[in-house]
């Protein structure tokens, strides 16, 4: 997906979530602290859920290549940290694992209408949002064509409830194949 696209499609995701918080008109999701670090550089969030932490997170940390160490509190808790024996490659694997520990210690699932999907393709970072599975295909493929082109083995995604990591013993040759996995576990969720 072209980087004016892919702010586009950020900021849909970002109104819409707007639009659930108090004083909104929307059905007034509370707002929870999230606080930590990602290899030492701080980050202070107000959030709704864990899907709209995995997108302010993508957004402050946007050109994160690699990460191995995270430390996170929901609501003032004790700070837990989390780290990998390898490497969470790009925000979108980083921010991935840090909304599932944060749903851990009691940040709300994705609660909004629709999907959030945030993660890497080859670690490509991508956000895709939509009110239903087409939407999300049709997103994946595009950023497939955009910005992966060939063949690719390795995915991880955080699907609003869950961080996944899925790779292949050979390759996904296609956007439709490699689309298809994500889309396979998200067509799950409702």
């Amino acid at each position: 997906m072209k980087p004016k696209r892919m702010k586009k499609v950020n900021q849909r995701l970002l109104d819409a979530l707007a639009a659930l918080k108090p004083g909104n008109g929307g059905g007034g999701l509370p707002l929870l602290s999230v606080t930590g670090d990602i290899e030492n550089q701080p980050f202070n969030f107000m959030v709704s859920d864990a899907s709209h932490l995995a997108v302010l997170c993508t957004q402050q940390f946007a050109g994160l290549s690699k990460a191995d160490e995270l430390k996170v509190s929901v609501n003032f808790a004790p700070s837990q940290s989390m780290t990998t024996g390898g490497w969470w490659h790009g925000e979108g694997a980083v921010c991935g694992q840090l909304a599932a520990k944060a749903i851990q210690q009691g940040l709300p699932a994705f609660q909004g209408p629709g999907y959030s999907v945030v993660g890497t393709i080859e670690g490509k970072t991508f956000v895709f949002d939509g009110q239903n599975l087409g939407e999300i295909n049709q997103q994946c493929l595009d950023f497939y064509h955009a910005q992966i082109g060939t063949k690719s083995d390795e995915l991880t995604y955080f699907n609003g409830i869950e961080n996944i990591s899925e790779t292949t013993g050979g390759w996904w040759q296609s956007s439709t194949e490699a689309c298809n996995v994500i889309m396979a576990k998200l067509s799950q969720l409702k």
